[in-house]
């Protein structure tokens, strides 16, 4: 979830999937939303990371 000034403006729905094959986790994105206003800003991309981050 993505937040400015205390106003939700963006979800990541994703699933880490156990991949038996390497034993690494895969991340499946099912949504990316951000609303209208804050996109050009880097919101997608924020949420992206955030999650990429935890692997």
């Amino acid at each position: 979830m993505a937040e400015r000034e205390g106003v939700i403006v963006g979800i990541a729905v994703h699933y880490l999937i156990p991949w038996t094959y390497d034993l690494k986790p895969v991340v499946w994105l099912k949504e990316l939303y951000v609303t209208e206003a804050t996109r050009g800003m880097w919101s997608a991309m924020r949420l992206l990371n955030s999650f990429a981050n935890t692997l």
